[in-house]
């Protein structure tokens, strides 16, 4: 599905409407879910909806929205969606946002649910993505028994004295559902109530950034990150009068809230009241533009002898945490992991799975050969911009003459990570997470980034080339995850990626190699193709000889480091003459 956004689209700054977005959203989907199913559904729930750091559709742009069946049960299906963007500025597609969507098969006749039609094969990923929303649920569910007097006291604590009370921050507004907000069921369309759900929570940040502007600047700009925990309780219908119940749940600093909506429909022939839904929409108040300085707000309070309250306010807090990692490990411009312990197999399997995905070319990855003309037993693609980012991707596959299992042991030792590393300081275990997964202590020499680095930077780094201070480079510390997986006809897999965790304190606010990277070992024609990949920042790559040669300088060194690995293995077999190496690597289906 495809939409161009116009002014009707967007607010005043010329962006996105967020609301917008959960409509064309839920059409999308729903048409998917209908069409694997041939009969009409209606949802039931969306997971969490989280935009990717940093972009901003806006009026001119077009939103390709993907949504395919990924996970299909009895009478309900899962349906996922990955949302594109095109700017009007640029021609590569930048990722959006993904998410899934619940459907439920409507009754027929009899009062009959129709069977939903099963998948060839469920996907891996989102199955993945799945199990973690199941966790997260769970977890949640458990707070209320885990909450005690003492939890709540530090709590209370923790608030700050001119904190405005969470009661005095609720709102609400109410719509008329008319003919025209049905859908093709003559129920009210869920991407009506959703956006209607948006713009309640939008008027209630906005009137709370006015009233609590800490520096007393008004703020100009909100903009909506994420929206997590809608549920479709029951439906509603034309001449039905929706009430939506809001209020300020959190105020994380400095301009981050959290409101929580809720949606009561009222019949007009005994005026009753039903609750029919429920959400949670994350949005960020701005002195100027979006992403630019941010707003300061006051901290909102929950009554001290409401428990049900307090709990509220601690379990947003927990949630929030919780989303931000989930987003993390599933979304395309991850980052840095923070790390949760509850998580820590499915953020290994992730970390497995999106190295696949990237290795394979799957989405948004396209892959393009680096020509080198010296070197004929390693090929060297590369993918500019991933994701929309400012990072390059690399991938090198050679060709070795030994088993799988003799390479896999010597990338999993940590001890020898530095016999082939060219820039490892430190490689050491700090802990084993699961039976496939540890974290390790990985330092390396890196060059020196200057941040806001100019354009000219190609003569900067020209000059700076021959300095020996600056060709030693900086000690870089991180901490990564290590996660590994056996495929189909001895197949191994070795991914890693950077996690913030509060015990080590060497991990900065931004990590120069973070997103998923790693090793790919399959057995083919008898010898064992070898595939490594790794995600860089450009800022980096710049700091390497500019943007010109940064990419030749890194791949050149990456190339020496990867043959320095291959004389570390008991035997060796020339590889293939570089025309007659497999040009793309393919994962077998057990990976997918």
């Amino acid at each position: 599905m495809l939409e161009t956004i116009s002014l009707q689209h967007c607010d005043e700054t010329g962006a996105l409407i967020f609301g917008e977005l959960l409509r064309w959203a839920d059409l999308a989907t729903c048409a998917a879910a209908e069409a694997h199913t041939h009969t009409n559904c209606v949802t039931g729930e969306v997971t969490d909806l989280v935009l990717e750091r940093g972009v901003v559709p806006r009026h001119g742009d077009i939103l390709e929205l993907i949504a395919d069946p990924v996970i299909v049960g009895n009478t309900s299906l899962v349906i996922g969606l990955q949302v594109n963007i095109e700017k009007a500025s640029g021609d590569c597609p930048i990722a959006l946002c993904s998410a899934q969507f619940t459907y439920i098969t409507m009754k027929d006749v009899n009062g009959n649910r129709p069977k939903c039609p099963p998948l060839e094969r469920a996907r891996l990923f989102e199955v993945e993505r799945r199990s973690i929303l199941a966790k997260k649920n769970k977890i949640l569910n458990q707070l209320y028994s885990e909450f005690n007097i003492n939890g709540q006291k530090e709590l209370l604590a923790s608030v700050p004295s001119d904190a405005v009370a969470i009661s005095k921050t609720a709102d609400w507004m109410v719509e008329l559902v008319l003919p025209t907000h049905a859908n093709h069921m003559h129920n009210t369309f869920g991407g009506q109530v959703m956006c209607w759900m948006h713009k309640a929570a939008a008027v209630t940040a906005r009137r709370h950034a006015k009233r609590s502007s800490v520096d007393r600047h008004s703020p100009g700009v909100f903009w909506t990150i994420a929206v997590e925990g809608i549920r479709f309780l029951a439906p509603s219908k034309p001449s039905d009068h929706l009430f939506f119940n809001t209020s300020v749940r959190r105020v994380f600093s400095p301009n981050h809230m959290v409101i929580w909506v809720q949606v009561l429909v009222r019949s007009i022939e005994d005026a009753s009241e039903e609750e029919i839904n429920t959400a949670l929409f994350h949005i960020m108040a701005f002195e100027d533009h979006v992403n630019g300085k941010p707003c300061n707000l006051k901290q909102v309070a929950p009554n001290p002898n409401d428990l049900s309250e307090v709990i509220e306010f601690h379990e947003i807090e927990r949630r929030s945490q919780i989303t931000s990692a989930c987003a993390s490990m599933v979304g395309f411009r991850s980052g840095i992991v923070p790390w949760l312990e509850d998580f820590a197999e499915e953020c290994a399997s992730t970390t497995v799975d999106t190295l696949l995905r990237m290795v394979e070319g799957v989405g948004l990855v396209p892959w393009r050969r680096v020509h080198l003309p010296n070197v004929s037993d390693i090929n060297v693609d590369q993918c500019k911009g991933l994701f929309g980012q400012e990072c390059t991707a690399l991938k090198f596959v050679l060709e070795c003459g030994v088993n799988v299992d003799d390479v896999f042991r010597l990338l999993k030792a940590t001890n020898r990570r530095a016999d082939w590393d060219m820039r490892c300081l430190e490689y050491s275990l700090l802990r084993q997470c699961t039976d496939t997964s540890d974290l390790v202590h990985y330092a390396l020499r890196l060059p020196t980034v200057y941040e806001n680095m100019p354009s000219c930077s190609d003569c900067v780094a020209g000059l700076l080339r021959n300095l020996d201070e600056w060709m030693s480079g900086s000690r870089k510390d991180m901490l990564l995850l290590r996660a590994w997986r056996d495929g189909a006809f001895g197949s191994k897999v070795i991914a890693s990626r950077a996690v913030r965790h509060e015990t080590f304190e060497h991990t900065t606010s931004k990590g120069w190699i973070a997103s998923p990277s790693g090793f790919v070992m399959e057995n083919i024609d008898g010898l064992t193709t070898l595939t490594y990949m790794v995600v860089i920042d450009d800022q980096l790559i710049r700091a390497f000889g500019g943007k010109r040669r940064g990419v030749q300088t890194i791949v050149s060194q990456q190339i020496e480091s990867l043959r320095k690995l291959r004389q570390l293995f008991p035997a060796t077999t020339r590889a293939k003459p570089r025309n007659s190496m497999k040009t793309r690597f393919s994962l077998p289906r057990s990976w997918t």
